[in-house]
């Protein structure tokens, strides 16, 4: 399959590692011009240096919102505005995982699980929408979840309580929104090899390895290939769906 994406922008949230740093890749692969807002420099000069090695950077743009707030996240979107950049596709892959037990939660802990990983993608998916609307533009929404919606692990409630809501969440988009020629899906990574999992996958992996069918730990450009697909016309009737990106984890009862 030949997904060619140029003329295309793309908005990538958290595209600076990790899956989102894979997706970002892929479509710069495909000829997009691709837009990256994150809240850590330091991850942004790593994903730079990188994508420079691969001859990758020229059509990649990164933004820092050091302070995460929506405000800021808006006010980006408004330059992109008045620069005459509107998007085509917006990838949501901002995330906060952090383990901790449901006695020790704290109100400022939820408040930071929930703003991440749910309140954050919702505003800034509706505000383009706003801004498409008016335009009379298409765009391609994109959720990334986490297998943990479907079944949470001892330790990460929270965590798999936002993102639960986040799967939710993509079907109303979808429905409310299917009407302004806006698409919104959402995949689900199940254990993927990033920075952010690398430590319990060496610790545990013949563990994590027993519910998956495929008996191997996932990679980032599997899952960025499923966005490909998504933000491509080969997908243009799929609208509200929830994709499985998980080798098969827990497909049968062990």
């Amino acid at each position: 399959m030949n997904l060619n994406f140029k003329d295309k922008n793309i908005l990538v949230i958290g595209g600076s590692s990790g899956i989102g740093f894979s997706i970002v890749s892929e479509f710069l692969k495909s000829n997009a011009n691709v837009y990256s807002i994150s809240r850590d420099m330091r991850k942004i000069d790593l994903a730079k240096k990188e994508l420079t090695k691969k001859k990758l950077i020229k059509n990649a743009t990164f933004l820092n919102t050091e302070e995460n707030t929506i405000e800021d996240v808006t006010k980006t979107l408004e330059s992109f505005v008045r620069n005459k950049i509107f998007f085509d596709v917006l990838i949501n892959c901002n995330g906060y995982y952090e383990k901790m037990n449901l006695l020790d939660v704290s109100s400022s802990f939820w408040d930071e699980v929930y703003y991440n990983n749910l309140k954050l993608n919702f505003f800034i998916a509706q505000s383009l929408v706003k801004i498409n609307i008016k335009k009379r533009k298409n765009l391609n929404i994109i959720n990334l979840s986490s297998f943990a919606s479907i079944l949470p692990s001892s330790g990460y409630g929270i965590y798999a309580s936002s993102k639960s809501a986040l799967t939710n969440l993509t079907k109303s988009m979808a429905a409310e929104w299917s009407k302004f020629n806006i698409r919104v899906n959402c995949i689900i990574p199940g254990v993927i090899e990033t920075p952010m999992t690398k430590s319990i996958i060496e610790f545990k992996k013949s563990e994590l390895l027993l519910p998956i069918a495929l008996k191997r730990i996932g990679k980032p450009n599997e899952v960025a290939n499923v966005a490909l697909f998504l933000a491509s016309d080969y997908s243009s009737y799929i609208c509200g769906a929830i994709i499985d990106v998980t080798g098969g984890k827990y497909i049968i009862q062990s």
